[in-house]
């Protein structure tokens, strides 16, 4: 839209987008009660568990190696893929509809199974296909099914790992 339009065009957009959101929430987020005030200290006790540290680590380092590697896709596909710098809208694209569809499939695999497991199966999946970019990444076609593998299990992780976190 911008280098279509204008760059004002693709904020409005987005605002007129974010007033839409705000309003879905205000009509389907049910309300719910405040929690009882246990003090500063009293929000941070659960960190005395197990738990939540995984949590935090799988996170950390799971899906931080994810956005590490598509922080640079668009040299790995241009440089060393061999993808043309046109090329690179369908490559985004490919990777955004990877993160949507992780997304969506991994909310109801939580529910049919655990989360737990859920998000160990995507995590796994994500380290193979991360270790088999490093070694495929000069294929093109290995290279772009890798990105678009890497970027569902982001979002396929999200979904229960988000629900981990709120239970722990």
């Amino acid at each position: 839209i911008s280098h279509a339009i204008s760059w004002r065009a693709t904020f409005f957009s987005a605002a007129c987008w974010g007033v839409v959101v705000f309003w879905f929430i205000w009509r389907w987020v049910p309300y719910v009660a405040a929690l009882p005030d246990n003090g500063f200290k009293g929000q941070f006790r659960f960190l005395r568990n197990r738990a939540p540290w995984l949590l935090i680590f799988a996170t950390m380092f799971g899906n931080g190696g994810i956005f590490c590697m598509y922080s640079y896709v668009s040299p790995l596909m241009i440089r060393v893929a061999g993808f043309s710098p046109e090329a690179m809208t369908l490559v985004i694209l490919l990777a955004g509809l990877g993160m949507f569809v992780g997304n969506l499939v991994s909310g109801g695999l939580s529910d049919r199974y655990t989360p737990e497991r859920v998000a160990r199966f995507a995590q796994g999946i994500a380290v193979v296909a991360l270790a088999l970019i490093l070694f495929l990444a000069a294929n093109r076609w290995a290279a772009l099914t890798l990105t678009v593998v890497c970027t569902t299990m982001l979002f396929a992780v999200s979904s229960p790992q988000q629900v981990l976190i709120l239970e722990n």
